[in-house]
């Protein structure tokens, strides 16, 4: 995975949808320790420019790649991601605080989906979303996108805004 996705690989000018979860080829949880961390360094090279929908499912992404991606979001603002869907992975509270914290104004413009079902994202998770669009992060997401969450994290989401729009609830937690 690091020689295709990784800060050395080439840059991979078209490509705009990149879904990748767990099967047969990817067996075991290699990938979810050792790719997703290159991917996001990938990205964070700006080596996807144009990438409007990252889709990685089926526990690819764990605490590691969460801190990849924060890291990444602190110098790539993905201008052109629409979708962003992160479910059934092993992700949870802690994990969604520190995105939310690292997001500024210009970070993810675009955003139209989040998708954090079937993850152990619970009410702290869903506060610290609610409180970075109170600060005036995520606003296309709030205002015409769908955020997609657990019973619990829905709770927390709608406990920190009384703008709550976006948010579909996931009933199958």
């Amino acid at each position: 995975m690091k020689s295709l996705f990784g800060p050395e690989a080439a840059v991979l000018p078209k490509l705009s949808y990149l879904g990748i979860s767990r099967c047969a080829v990817l067996t075991g949880f290699r990938f979810a320790w050792e790719g997703t961390a290159s991917l996001m360094a990938g990205l964070g090279a700006g080596r996807m420019p144009v990438l409007k929908t990252l889709k990685l499912r089926g526990g690819l992404v764990r605490r590691e790649g969460m801190v990849a991606l924060t890291e990444v979001l602190r110098v790539n603002p993905f201008p052109m991601l629409n979708e962003l869907e992160l479910t059934e992975n092993w992700i949870n509270s802690t994990h969604v605080t520190a995105f939310a914290v690292t997001l500024v104004t210009d970070s993810l413009p675009n955003l139209r989906l989040l998708n954090l079902a079937n993850t152990q994202v619970g009410e702290k998770g869903g506060k610290a979303l609610a409180e970075a669009m109170n600060e005036g992060k995520l606003q296309v997401l709030r205002q015409e996108g769908r955020l997609m969450l657990s019973m619990a994290a829905a709770e927390g989401f709608k406990e920190g805004t009384h703008d709550c729009r976006c948010l579909k609830i996931v009933l199958h937690d």
